[in-house]
């Protein structure tokens, strides 16, 4: 096993005269960065750069993700081990509980292009439920499949919501029941909470509050989450604020880091830490050898933002996303589990990583069959839940 280092350290060499090539880009281009790997990370498997006044942790694509330490602090996590079930496994169906979801996933139906909801519920009589409703596993918004989000899951973890074209799924969770709320909009694509509570739809140019079983229009900016990581064009990076009530409150821009654009949706941490993944400015990811990485800005939005990518290569970890938060630590999941099925942590401040849990019943391909699951788990955020013991 230690040879391993000794063949990173040796790929390194050879690229410091192409990072200081991008360096002189980047400060071309008014960004900054530095020639050679900098601080330290509590990580073997990492190696340290400092771009664009953002650190920049690289995980070496030749480490097996079982081959990664395990996390520390499981509990904090709110993950077993292994988080899922066996394709095909038969599942209670809902009931009353006061235990809040930590996890929602998909699960392929009988029917094509239908999909149902199944909830991890720690602490439960029964773990994993399985909602009885047929879902559209597409939305009319585009091709792109019907994905998990941290944001259907309500603050205490007692209801879940799930958009679909034209209305909106709520899972009362404490109560054991489904219902739908129809909406004007056969382009609904995303859906969420609050932190005040209210169920919010968004659909291509129309945001939508859902209150007492009805919608109606939203004329504000809104969103489901207090912060959000947008860009306006290539190396320009900028993070919107909101109010409790989804309203805008504010920006902040440009943030540093090499990023060239934003490749999903933002989770925010408990601390006020915001995660999303991105792609890295093309200098850039050509000399890391990275194209995929996940942003993490600082918990008062200054400049001192975090960057993990991820190195290209077979068996890396593709597709990187964030699932959610431990602590401090931010949880992801790969939007490609027939390849990496695990669930992993990454600590911004010690540039650690670190497996938490290993996904079973994502059995992967174009096509999966009844009683797979499909994508990737999306977690709650905050865990634990507000209201929580």
């Amino acid at each position: 096993m230690r040879a391993a280092p000794r063949r990173r350290e040796q790929r390194r060499r050879p690229r410091r005269a192409t990072v200081a090539l991008v360096a002189v880009l980047l400060a071309a281009a008014g960004c900054t960065g530095s020639e050679e790997p900098t601080d330290e990370s509590s990580s073997t498997h990492v190696s340290v750069h400092e771009l664009d006044g953002a650190r920049v942790d690289l995980l070496a694509a030749d480490v097996p993700i079982a081959e990664l330490p395990e996390t520390t602090d499981r509990e904090a996590s709110g993950l077993p081990p292994t988080l899922g079930i066996e394709p095909g496994q038969d599942l209670p169906g809902l009931a009353a509980t006061d235990q809040p979801v930590r996890a929602v996933m998909l699960r392929q139906a009988e029917t094509s292009a239908r999909v149902h909801l199944v909830l991890y519920l720690p602490g439960a009589e029964e773990e994993y439920v399985e909602v009885d409703r047929e879902l559209h596993g597409r939305l009319q918004d585009g091709p792109e499949p019907l994905t998990p989000q941290s944001s259907w899951i309500s603050r205490d973890g007692h209801q879940v919501v799930v958009p679909q074209p034209g209305a909106v799924v709520v899972v009362d969770v404490a109560g054991g029941s489904v219902s739908e709320v129809a909406i004007p909009d056969e382009t609904v694509a995303q859906a969420g909470w609050t932190a005040s509570g209210d169920l919010l739809a968004q659909g291509r140019t129309a945001a939508w509050r859902v209150s007492d079983g009805t919608a109606t229009r939203d004329h504000g900016s809104t969103a489901t989450t207090s912060r959000r990581l947008i860009t306006s064009s290539p190396g320009h990076l900028s993070m919107a604020s909101y109010d409790e009530d989804g309203g805008i409150a504010g920006d902040r821009g440009p943030m540093p880091g090499p990023v060239n654009s934003v490749l999903g949706p933002t989770a925010v941490s408990p601390q006020g830490r915001a995660a999303a993944a991105v792609s890295l400015l093309p200098p850039v990811a050509a000399d890391l050898g990275a194209d995929e990485a996940i942003y993490i800005s600082a918990p008062d939005a200054t400049d001192d933002a975090r960057i993990l990518a991820f190195e290209r290569g077979e068996g890396s970890f593709s597709g990187p996303q964030p699932s959610g938060w431990s602590g401090e630590r931010v949880l992801l999941s790969s939007t490609f589990t027939q390849t990496q099925p695990w669930i992993l942590e990454y600590d911004p401040a010690e540039g650690a990583v670190a497996r938490v849990a290993e996904l079973t019943g994502y059995v992967g391909g174009p096509r999966p069959k009844p009683g797979e699951l499909v994508l990737h788990p999306a977690l709650a955020s905050p865990w634990p839940a507000v209201g929580a013991d």
